[in-house]
């Protein structure tokens, strides 16, 4: 159950849930044998005096349900043990989100965050309000539409959303120049593009000009430090000094896309601010999975 909103689902049935279960002996036997149970049963019985109280069960179904695999073998405990509406209702819990439905309204409600996750080591900072402000280009009237339900959807997130309908190229450009020069109030800017293009560029209302991608995304590059990109002493360069050593600590459980992150910040923490300051420009193509490296593992 490692998706967070079937997790979150589950614990906020927990109580009624448990209420159901029975920790018999023959279920406790079953789930010493649990790959969980060296790290957890043995502080969750500690206090046991013969009698199996409700946070018993809710320290079992809380902490061996965490990854999706070792729930399904606490379901599978059930079942062996006869209780099968509970090992199928555990089950229930443990599947995957489920999309949802497309709908044609403007307007699409944006499901409130229960955590806060901003300005720490594994966060950028998102929390201001506003958050910041979100520029959205229309060159194609026919997907207004669009236009709408992003800007709903961007206000919910408490971006300050201002839409420029039928604008050419150098409109755009002349636009995002001075927001670059103005600076932004808030944590974020985000440009959306709804229209044409072609080979990483965009085209204005009339088709007639064009911009690349790359020139929108220079207006706010900072200058980037080219002297100092690797150690003479070492013959490494900073980036595969730190990169290196990120994989070679946390690989044996983060996936790339944290790997990549971790290296980021670690140079952003070394370097920032100094001479050798350096920010690699980091491009991700959208997938739905993550890689793990799995070292010393084979299947």
């Amino acid at each position: 159950m490692d998706q967070e909103g079937p997790r979150l689902h589950f614990l906020d049935n927990l109580n009624a849930y448990v209420a159901g279960v029975q920790l018999t002996p023959q279920f406790i036997e079953y789930l010493r044998k649990h790959p969980c149970a060296p790290y957890y049963l043995n502080d969750i019985l500690r206090d046991f005096n013969g009698t199996y109280t409700e946070a018993h069960k809710r320290q079992i179904f809380s902490q061996f349900t965490t990854e999706r695999s070792n729930c399904d073998l606490l379901a599978n405990i059930l079942e062996k043990v006869g209780q099968l509406d509970k090992a199928d209702e555990l089950r229930r819990f443990n599947r995957s989100e489920v999309p949802m439905q497309y709908k044609n309204a403007t307007n699409l409600t944006v499901v409130k965050a229960r955590t806060l996750r901003s300005g720490n080591t594994r966060h950028f900072e998102m929390d201001s309000n506003p958050r910041g402000r979100a520029i959205i280009f229309l060159t194609e009237p026919r997907v207004r539409n669009e236009t709408l339900r992003w800007k709903s959807v961007l206000s919910q997130i408490d971006f300050e959303v201002e839409v420029h309908e039928n604008v050419t190229c150098v409109q755009m450009s002349g636009l995002l120049d001075t927001v670059a020069a103005q600076g932004v109030k808030g944590n974020a800017l985000l440009v959306m593009f709804i229209g044409h293009g072609y080979e990483e560029k965009v085209l204005g209302f009339n088709e007639s000009d064009e911009m690349a991608i790359k020139d929108i995304v220079d207006k706010f590059s900072e200058i980037k430090c080219i002297k100092s990109w690797y150690d003479p002493t070492s013959g490494l360069t900073l980036f595969g000094q730190t990169l290196s050593h990120t994989i070679a600590q946390f690989a044996w459980y983060k996936h790339l896309t944290e790997l990549v992150t971790l290296t980021h910040d670690r140079l952003e923490q070394e370097f920032g601010g100094t001479p050798d300051e350096l920010r690699p420009e980091i491009r991700l193509n959208s997938v739905g999975r993550q890689l793990y490296l799995n070292p010393g593992l084979y299947k």
